[in-house]
């Protein structure tokens, strides 16, 4: 069989990556204090406001017989994104968090050749929304199941982020999450033909 025939009975074959949808606020309150001297006594009572947000973004991608196919395919990857970011009217205000990836309960895809990875899955995180560092890297994730927490950078133990705000000025923490499907050169992957698979990116307010 011709490698053009070999591409054109390459069954489709869909993988589905989205972030949950969901914007979080959260309001906290605080009251402070000031007391004025002379010959009468005020009290002044003010109070400021914490705002936290998460926004989202979906990312969804298919792998079919035009990218995908044997001898002719190449990976192809979906990207899904959040920002936090907290506004305060007080001095400073300071949250923690922490984030996860939530896999299907149940295995979906197979290794068509045993121990080669063939969906992967990368973290990033940035500050100012250009510069990034590597959280995760590239994790093995075919016959994952689950959940996966974030650690607050790469090769760490440590899953609570912190993010601090001062005064009128707003701060956001910018995280990518990236699923790859791989293309296996001269290897039939099809045992994953038409399996779609979903995964979550969140985050959750902690105590600091």
């Amino acid at each position: 069989m011709s490698r053009k025939n070999k591409a054109i009975i390459w069954t489709l074959l869909s993988i589905l990556f989205a972030s949950l949808l969901f914007v979080v606020g959260t309001y906290a309150y605080f009251s402070t204090r000031e007391l004025y001297d002379g010959t009468f006594q005020i009290d002044v009572t003010s109070k400021g406001v914490d705002t936290l947000k998460f926004e989202k973004a979906d990312a969804s991608f298919i792998a079919d017989s035009n990218n995908f196919a044997i001898y002719e395919g190449h990976d192809v990857s979906g990207e899904a994104t959040f920002n936090i970011v907290l506004d305060t009217t007080n001095k400073s205000a300071t949250y923690c968090y922490e984030t996860k990836i939530t896999l299907p309960d149940e295995q979906v895809f197979h290794y068509s050749k045993e121990g080669v990875p063939e969906l992967v899955l990368n973290i990033i995180k940035s500050e100012d929304g250009i510069n990034y560092e590597s959280i995760i890297s590239n994790m093995d994730i075919t016959t994952k199941t689950g959940v996966i927490k974030v650690p607050i950078k790469n090769g760490s133990n440590v899953y609570k982020n912190s993010i601090t705000a001062d005064k009128n000025i707003t701060k956001t923490d910018y995280w990518k999450a990236k699923i790859t499907f791989k293309w296996l050169e001269d290897v039939y992957q099809y045992q994953n033909d038409f399996k779609a698979y979903r995964a979550v990116f969140e985050a959750n307010v902690v105590e600091c």
